[in-house]
């Protein structure tokens, strides 16, 4: 029954490049491009079985299984195109810039694992090749991932410096600008005096005492505080950048572990996810939405404000 359909499939397909081809509605490139959308009809579309459409999935590390129904026939390998909404463009799919956000071609099993990039939604389909003949691609099938629950609550043990803003001096020390109280020094601007005085005037406007970190040593994430309170400002002649602290969220960018807000990324953690959300959840507790620095760039302070 099966050999049947097939011959019939394949005669129908001669049949209409012969009446397209002898009555002159198209070129011979033209032709083939209609002989190549025939033949597609031989090769079944792929029905997916995994991710189920709609659904909502919260694990994390996001790995979504992409799983299909063998399609039959020998010699048959599947491609997969998998979708990304708000990954380049916010409002549009990553498709939609002329490039697929990932497509993978020439697999011949039927299923494939990908790593999601956030919680974003997506979509995702398949379609059989059978050597030239490429079949046509299953319907779209939709998808989101919201892993903000899939994570443990962050304990938040801070870890910060005390010392006295009124007992600070600009000294230098072989050579080195630096902030120092007594022995103990707090910042090192090597040979710029200039910001080693901008940095002790903001301190002193804020009245900071209180020097913290995330990550020590080799602190990934730096903030200061008066008393248990963030500075507000702002001073003269700060360099600060501004962003909405409700809109922030740790991703992995390019397999480093960022703190962004939309396509801007402004923290950078590396392989440090568990500091990435600590550094988020302190920004949210002192309600910081200003980044500021002295001396880019490789700012020798780096601090935050409301």
């Amino acid at each position: 029954m099966r050999s049947k359909k097939l011959f019939f499939a394949i005669m129908s397909v001669i049949l209409t490049l012969l009446v397209v081809l002898s009555c002159g509605y198209a070129t011979s490139n033209e032709a083939l491009d209609i002989l190549q959308k025939s033949l597609r009809i031989l090769v079944p579309t792929p029905e997916i079985v995994s991710p189920v459409d709609g659904k909502v999935y919260r694990n994390f590390p996001r790995k979504l299984l992409v799983k299909w129904k063998k399609v039959p026939g020998s010699g048959i390998t599947y491609d997969v195109e998998v979708d990304c909404m708000h990954c380049r463009k916010k409002g549009e799919w990553a498709s939609q810039s002329g490039t697929p956000w990932l497509l993978v071609t020439g697999l011949a099993s039927n299923a494939y694992v990908v790593t999601f990039p956030g919680d974003n939604p997506g979509r995702v389909r398949v379609r059989a090749v059978k050597g030239p003949v490429v079949g046509q691609w299953s319907p779209w099938i939709h998808f989101s991932f919201s892993t903000a629950q899939a994570s443990p609550p962050v304990q938040l043990n801070e870890d910060c410096i005390s010392f006295n803003p009124d007992m600070i001096e600009v000294k230098n020390i072989s050579g080195s600008w630096k902030i120092v109280q007594g022995s103990m020094w707090i910042l090192d601007f090597g040979s710029n005096m200039c910001q080693a005085l901008q940095a002790y005037r903001i301190i002193r406007h804020y009245g900071l005492n209180r020097q913290c970190f995330v990550g020590r040593p080799r602190a990934s994430f730096h903030y200061w505080l008066k008393g248990n309170q963030s500075p507000t400002g702002p001073v003269d002649g700060e360099d600060c950048i501004y962003f909405n602290p409700a809109h922030l969220q740790v991703k992995n960018v390019g397999g480093n572990w960022k703190i962004v807000e939309g396509n801007q990324w402004l923290f950078d953690f590396g392989a440090k996810r568990d500091e990435a959300l600590v550094a988020l959840e302190i920004i949210k507790k002192y309600r910081f939405n200003h980044s500021c620095f002295v001396g880019r760039p490789d700012p020798k302070m780096k601090y935050l404000r409301k």
